[in-house]
């Protein structure tokens, strides 16, 4: 389940692996890949460490707690902190005793946000060290500074969303409401983005319906069930997919009865558990597809895609945890691409409609979405993290140029179609990749005039692609727009460019403002205060363009306009 937690920012100090337990023997050759695994681990090789123990599961180890623990470890230093959570728990089924089992099961939590319950299995860790004769003095301290920062790091949920959605009913229409309002109005509506909005907050409301219906019930034991209906997970993933704008939170019980429908569905399919990472996943849907068929797995495996999705929007957005957010929609991904491969040949009627190719994109714009909210929340000039945005963002332009949309691909595609699998997520990427160069420009190490100069013109370029994926009505198009005029005085950018910019920026506002700008509370009004100021600056140029003070062909005359009186 999806449970909203605060986030802190941590690297872990990975506590040596054990490589030996008093109770526990080994065969020779287990004995050996341990040892290999061991070496491997001290010299930072993760991947092969963590091969190494899984080839002496494998082989008959798989009652070990230690080359489970230390292949927790492993998982932990590459970051894949749900594969973890299981091999920590099943070295602390096997042995209780065993207090590395427990303190790799704490880190691992905190790895995905989950401070409280860290918290809870670091004492854990620290009772079982205090039963022992002699406790090892370095994992002590270790799980005792851990424990203060997981502490530190849990804060009580007051149920109001820090960086989430949040709608009041004043006067006005919400953006979905004028969608439809405009879409009603007018026989003939072109590129809107009142098309991806409307149809997202179709599904959002089948969603959001079927979820009122759910109900509590008694049974003869006197134990409280949910009684639900089917197709809530996929409503609401839809809606997500399509436009994510949508989602809002209305009621005080809302993310209660999401979290009850994600059980319901979940125990109707027999699905894993959310807490299983990709690389555990595969082997255990391996196994249920060769023993029960894909009738069993299909919807299964489609039902934790869907929880991915939903509980990485809903924990970042909401809960502001975009490092757990992260980690599902990577699971998500992840598991797609691997179902890609191994099963290219299956049908879609057997395989499932997760691995289509716009699913995938869908879920692949929504990953870089919350790399984005990340990077803001961990410090926007971690440059790992940008290296890893700019790197989705670039792969993720490649695929939509190697299969660009094709209405004959698809069985009746609706007007928003194309608009929500296709040029948002095109523009997303390029502004993704825009926002690594302007990052790369204010933060890099390269200090060069030229260097960062070249950062800031390749961040112009790539919000003027951005804009223009998107329709003019679109809240973002004039915002990416803003975003590049920002850039075009250290770009050396000609007049004729400023004023293009500035122009599509005027054209655009009024119409971006009959959708999203009808309702008070939804309302930026920051950006309001933004465009009219860039409107002022346009008509001062225009008028110094007229008495032929600056020239279409020639460098804009900044020194002018930072005199201008704004407001």
């Amino acid at each position: 389940m999806f449970h909203l937690v605060a986030r802190a920012s941590f690297k872990f100090s990975i506590v040596s692996i054990d490589h030996s337990h008093p109770i526990q023997t080994m065969t020779d050759e287990i004995q050996k890949l341990k040892t290999e695994g061991n070496a491997f681990f001290v010299q930072k090789k993760y991947f092969e460490a963590s091969a190494k123990y899984s080839e002496g599961i494998l082989l008959g180890a798989d009652d070990n707690p230690i080359l489970y623990a230390n292949r927790a470890a492993c998982r932990i230093a590459m970051s894949l902190y749900m594969d973890a959570l299981e091999d920590a728990r099943k070295a602390t089924e096997i042995d209780p005793t065993y207090p590395k089992g427990w303190f790799r099961l704490a880190s691992a939590l905190e790895g995905i946000g989950q401070y409280a319950q860290s918290v809870t299995m670091y004492e854990k860790t620290i009772k079982v060290l205090s039963e022992l004769p002699t406790p090892p003095i370095e994992l002590k301290e270790e799980c005792e500074v851990n424990l203060a920062r997981a502490r530190k790091a849990v804060v009580p949920w007051t149920g109001r969303p820090e960086n989430g959605i949040e709608v009041k009913i004043d006067s006005g229409l919400l953006p979905w409401q004028a969608a439809e309002k405009i879409l009603s109005e007018s026989s003939v509506v072109s590129r809107s983005s009142a098309w991806s909005i409307f149809f997202a907050n179709k599904d959002f409301m089948e969603a959001s319906r079927k979820l009122k219906e759910m109900k509590r019930v008694s049974t003869s034991e006197n134990l409280q069930t949910v009684k639900a209906r089917l197709g809530v997970l996929e409503d609401m993933r839809n809606a997500l997919l399509r436009d994510s704008r949508v989602f809002r939170v209305q009621e005080s019980d809302f993310l209660m009865k999401l979290n009850d429908q994600v059980r319901s569905e979940a125990n109707h399919f027999k699905a894993w558990s959310p807490e299983t990472g990709p690389e555990i996943l595969q082997g255990e849907v391996m196994k249920r597809l060769w023993k029960e068929g894909w009738d069993s797995v299909r919807p299964a495996l489609t039902h934790i895609v869907r929880h991915w999705i939903i509980a990485g929007f809903v924990i970042s957005r909401v809960g502001n945890n975009f490092q757990l957010g992260v980690e599902f929609h990577r699971n998500a991904l992840n598991m797609i691409n691997w179902g890609r491969k191994v099963w290219r040949d299956v049908p879609k009627s057997e395989r499932g409609v997760i691995f289509d190719l716009s699913f995938r994109r869908g879920v692949w714009n929504m990953y870089l979405d919350t790399l984005m909210g990340a990077s803001a929340h961990v410090g926007i000039e971690n440059l790992v993290l940008l290296e890893t945005i700019f790197e989705e963002a670039d792969a993720l332009l490649q695929d939509l140029e190697k299969n660009p949309y094709d209405p004959n691909d698809f069985d009746h595609p609706d007007p928003g179609f194309k608009l929500s699998f296709f040029e948002t997520i095109k523009g997303n990427a390029f502004a993704s990749k825009a926002l690594y160069h302007n990052m790369l420009g204010n933060f890099g190490k390269d200090r060069k005039v030229e260097t960062v100069r070249k950062h800031y013109t390749s961040a112009m370029e790539l919000y003027i692609l951005a804009a223009a994926c998107l329709p003019e009505d679109d809240e973002n198009h004039p915002w990416y727009l803003n975003c590049a005029y920002n850039f075009v005085e250290t770009a050396n950018a000609p007049t004729s460019l400023v004023m293009d910019v500035l122009g599509k920026i005027r054209i655009s506002v009024p119409t971006m403002q009959k959708i999203w700008c009808q309702n008070p509370s939804h309302t930026k009004k920051f950006r309001e205060d933004v465009y009219v100021k860039l409107l002022k600056i346009e008509e001062h140029a225009k008028s110094l363009i007229a008495q032929e003070v600056i020239t279409l062909e020639g460098p804009f005359d900044w020194s002018i306009i930072k005199t201008l009186p704004l407001v």
